[in-house]
């Protein structure tokens, strides 16, 4: 197999692995994933060894999209609040998929603190946030936050809990 249909195939998987678990949470079975892709068993063995693999890989694709829209909002203003509002409903749809990863998140919240840190920054020198935000310890409390209000909501109240968590934290709760 060429190297390009060999990433494509592996990007099939995962596109189709992420629409699934998006759907269906995590109980999605890996025939599932194999018979929605259109490509063979052989074919996603080559490139994925277990689901525990392929949320591996499926959560090393979500962090390259907020990489890829970090850059695009360097110049925003609003910037740092748009990338945690968009990693806030990224979060809703995988944070239960996280059970299966060996180091559940360390390794994905590192990456996660060093994709948002340089859009923070900003915020803060533009005084688009408080002024006594800390980048590397108020940061990881923020993801932790929005977590916790996804962790504990039912199902049907994910999205608007989110919502009010996400526009509790920006707007504080002082008046």
């Amino acid at each position: 197999m060429k190297r390009s249909d060999a990433e494509h195939s592996r990007h099939t998987i995962i596109r189709i692995a992420r629409k699934l678990f998006m759907k269906e949470g995590p109980q999605v079975t890996l025939s599932d994933i194999i018979k929605h892709s259109g490509l063979s068993r052989i074919t996603f063995y080559r490139h994925f060894s277990s689901k525990t693999d392929l949320i591996h890989g499926i959560f090393e694709r979500n962090l390259d999209m907020l990489t890829w829209y970090a850059k695009r909002l360097e110049c925003d203003e609003r910037g740092f609040e748009k990338l945690l509002l968009v990693t806030a409903n990224m979060h809703m749809y995988f944070h239960e998929l996280s059970l299966y990863l060996h180091d559940p998140g360390k390794t994905f919240l590192l990456r996660l603190l060093a994709i948002f840190k340089p859009l923070a920054e900003c915020a803060l020198k533009s005084k688009k946030i408080r002024s006594d935000f800390n980048v590397d310890k108020d940061l990881t409390l923020l993801i932790m936050m929005i977590s916790g209000a996804i962790v504990f909501s039912s199902d049907n109240e994910k999205e608007k809990d989110l919502q009010r968590a996400y526009q509790i934290l920006l707007e504080g709760i002082r008046r």
